[in-house]
């Protein structure tokens, strides 16, 4: 023994472990805490037990399906036989894109032809204008009295005879017996006979209506659209009165076609 009373060791033998506080803290550690080594030793048995115990649940399914399969059940999803569809309908077109960038201005093109047979065809009807507005002209020159009104001339020599003969008059030079269509020609008829002086002071009217009592119409046969009766006209007077005159004011009456006044001709 020691001096302090403790045992004496002899040669080859261990010494005994002297469990100081110290000693058991460093044990508790190193148990705690162990070697890199140890700690992946660890981890690989936790990974093999997890790899068992899928092994395991997988065993477990195909047992139960096995058994199922005994037993006759249907475990399968059915298929039913099915057939192709009708296409549908093809949708709405789309809004409008942007509009793009302006294209290059093209080449011009060559003149048509057209413009020029126009051109020819206005040409055309403008001589024909001037040649009947000449004709017009010469008609109407060959008489003592003449006046432009409108597109139409008045012409006259002072003559008077009855309506037969007025007409034939008139047509022979190219032209008809007067007859105002309207509130402006009747005033320019009037302003022209002004001019002219004749006894007596009518002139007659290429209008009738001798064909039926009050109906009156033009030579051609076309009722009148325009009348300027005087006041208590027409009378008709003992039944006889199917011509019309225009007196110096303007206004119409109605008179016997046998009797003899101022004739006027148009063209």
């Amino acid at each position: 023994m020691s001096r302090q009373g403790g045992p004496v060791l002899r040669h080859g033998q261990n010494k005994p472990e002297v469990h100081t506080q110290r000693t058991l803290q460093v044990k508790v550690r190193s148990s705690e805490n162990p070697v890199r080594g140890q700690d992946n030793s660890g981890t690989q048995k936790m990974a093999l037990l997890r790899v068992y115990s899928v092994g395991l649940a997988l065993l477990a399914m195909l047992a139960l399906t096995g058994g199922a399969e005994e037993k006759g059940i249907q475990t399968e999803t059915p298929h039913w036989p099915t057939c192709a569809g009708i296409p549908g309908r093809d949708g709405r077109d789309g809004r409008d894109g942007p509009e793009g960038p302006r294209g290059q201005k093209g080449e011009k093109g060559d003149t048509g032809q057209w413009t020029d047979d126009s051109l020819i065809a206005v040409l055309q009807t403008e001589v024909n204008n001037l040649k009947e507005g000449l004709s017009k002209l010469e008609k109407a020159a060959s008489f003592r009295f003449f006046r432009k009104a409108g597109s139409k001339f008045y012409m006259s020599n002072g003559e008077v005879a009855s309506f037969i003969d007025g007409q034939s008059l008139c047509s022979s030079a190219g032209g008809s017996m007067v007859l105002p269509r309207n509130e402006a020609e009747n005033q320019a008829l009037t302003n022209f006979f002004s001019t002219i002086s004749v006894d007596p002071p009518h002139v007659y009217l290429a209008a009738t209506d001798a064909r039926s009592e009050g109906t009156w119409v033009d030579t051609a046969g076309l009722t009148l659209g325009f009348l300027k009766w005087a006041h208590t006209e027409p009378q008709n007077y003992g039944g006889q009165e199917h011509c019309v005159v225009m007196r110096k004011s303007g206004e119409w009456a109605d008179i016997k076609c046998i009797d003899k006044y101022a004739i006027i001709c148009e063209v």
